[in-house]
């Protein structure tokens, strides 16, 4: 079933086919950022954003020229940027943003206390912007992110707050109230603010209370240790559904299907699959994935072999991103997903429309 999520978000992979030809045939807008210009269509945005409406509405220049100019960001604001806050006007979709892409997407949405654009949920992709750059910052890019951060005034202020928590506890309070942390403050000691809210912080009750943590912690989340609920089409025996039989590392556990083709049994569908679902979305770059011969039952690679990739957004509407490729037993197998993708269902599918077994299993399941 067709979603109209799926619909919008086809119309903006349209408008940016149409933006790579050059050529205007279902877009009938521009939105120009210096010298970069991307095509959309202008009853969409006008739908999605007040910002647009306004100006497509009334007898402005922008609604006789369909070029809509935007000169409250820099101007060698990345295409990729635009693209993915498009994505957003019209899907929600926020599965695309990456590091660098999404310090431009703030710098887009404007100051926190404020939205520029007056798009529904404007809140969401703010925040997953914050939630990518956090996740992505190691130890030791924090002061170049902190300083970034600051760079951006109000648009960021929620952003450096995390940072800035991040920072103390990295470096420990100890280290960090003694000066033996000079040399990591040197980093940002260029700027004489910073320094200063730095230490605002320093001397708040809250932060130098025993066990204090971040409100947000910087750094990669492993979802190798999160607990996410296991579902499948048909299940095989009293194998273990569980998130640690496919994180434990021992290739004789794990999970299988139980549907073949030729003993009559039917499924609800066309798909033979098993999904994993997160309380909540979750970035994912790559899947590790592996089989060995589950409780000695004769299971081999190519019950994994080929099975697609696949996640969702709402575990009705699924996107493909890859097919598992398995070409040995009891061994660690990483599939990079062609982009960071956030979402909050993943599965390992097989078609069962040829009437062919299409059983799956699984040994080793992880994410990062």
């Amino acid at each position: 079933m067709v979603t109209l999520l799926a619909v919008f978000a086809a119309l903006c992979e349209t408008a940016c086919q149409e933006e790579a030809e050059m050529a205007h045939v279902t877009t009938d807008c521009e939105i120009k950022v210096g010298s970069t210009i991307v095509y959309a269509h202008c009853s969409i945005l006008v739908a999605h954003s007040n910002f647009f409406r306004k100006l497509c509405s009334q007898k402005m220049s922008e609604s006789q020229s369909g070029t809509v100019e935007l000169k409250h960001v820099r101007q060698d604001m990345p295409r990729a940027a635009l693209h993915t806050l498009l994505r957003f006007v019209y899907a929600g979709d926020t599965h695309s943003i990456c590091f660098e892409t999404a310090w431009f997407v703030l710098e887009l949405l404007g100051a926190e206390d404020g939205d520029y654009f007056e798009i529904k949920d404007c809140g969401t992709l703010r925040d997953a912007c914050v939630r990518v750059i956090l996740e992505d910052t190691s130890v030791e890019g924090l002061p170049a992110a902190l300083q970034r951060a600051h760079g951006l005034g109000a648009v960021a202020t929620g952003l450096k707050q995390a940072l800035m928590e991040n920072f103390v506890a990295t470096l420990g309070l100890q280290s960090l109230t003694t000066g033996s942390a000079s040399n990591k403050l040197n980093q940002i000691i260029q700027s004489p603010e910073l320094m200063l809210e730095l230490m605002v912080l320093l001397g708040t009750c809250t932060v130098l209370k025993p066990g204090w943590r971040p409100s947000r912690h910087s750094g990669r989340t492993t979802l190798l240790g999160s607990q996410a609920m296991l579902t499948c089409s048909s299940k095989y025996r009293d194998y273990n559904n569980s998130s640690a039989a496919l994180k434990d590392d021992n290739w004789t556990t794990g999970l299988a299907t139980g549907y073949v083709a030729n003993d009559g049994v039917r499924l609800d569908g066309t798909c033979h699959f098993i999904q994993a679902s997160f309380d909540r979305p979750v970035r994912v770059k790559s899947l590790c994935l592996g089989i060995g011969n589950i409780q000695n039952e004769g299971w081999n690679r190519s019950h994994l072999d080929g099975a697609y990739i696949e996640y969702s957004l709402d575990g009705q509407a699924w996107t493909r991103v890859g097919t598992a490729n398995i070409p040995s037993m009891n061994a660690f197998h990483v599939h990079e997903l062609p982009e960071p993708t956030v979402a909050q269902y993943w599965r390992l599918m097989r078609d069962t429309s040829n009437n062919e077994s299409c059983q799956i299993a699984v040994s080793i399941w992880k994410f990062a």
